[in-house]
């Protein structure tokens, strides 16, 4: 809510199906935002209108632990999408690495993690012509740790180990 009066055009949108009797999420908007000019819920969205919703964002959060399917593998998607990340630090995501995430501590002192974060990531953001670029290098990074491009390396290290050559 402070960011909105500080940063004009930042949008929050939660992406996905709201489930009240875990976090009332609207109920909350409506009470912070009673005019109506808050931040939006998505609903449902299949898998193809997720990705156009990550492609299009500046900035994801990823802020709850991994419980669900479909969480985990939110942060990822996100960061091919090009997107900056922000996650926090009791996230089951230590084999993905990209410089776009961004990791704040849960308990006291979140909120102004997050709002400091969110300041940092704004002010550095990709426009629009950069984030195809931002995009393509994650592909490629993301590429050379699939497990076809993993096990080819550990063939040729294991073909060039003295063991395989005496």
């Amino acid at each position: 809510r402070r960011l909105c009066d500080e940063i004009p055009g930042l949008k929050l949108v939660y992406a996905g199906e709201e489930r009240p009797d875990e976090y009332p999420i609207s109920a909350k908007i409506a009470r912070l935002w009673p005019e109506g000019d808050g931040p939006v819920v998505t609903g449902y969205l299949s898998s193809d209108e997720l990705d156009i919703l990550l492609a299009r964002a500046d900035i994801s959060f990823v802020l709850r632990y991994p419980t669900y399917g479909e969480t985990s593998g939110i942060l990822p998607r996100a960061v091919m999408g090009g997107a900056n990340v922000v996650t926090v630090d009791i996230g089951s995501y230590p084999e993905f690495e990209s410089s776009l995430i961004r990791t704040i501590s849960v308990g006291t002192g979140a909120t102004e993690a997050l709002e400091q974060v969110t300041r940092e990531i704004w002010r550095g953001r990709a426009d629009a012509q950069t984030k195809p670029r931002i995009r393509a290098a994650e592909a490629v990074r993301a590429n050379a740790l699939t497990p076809q491009a993993l096990y080819k390396r550990i063939g040729e290290v294991i073909r060039r180990s003295p063991e395989c050559s005496a």
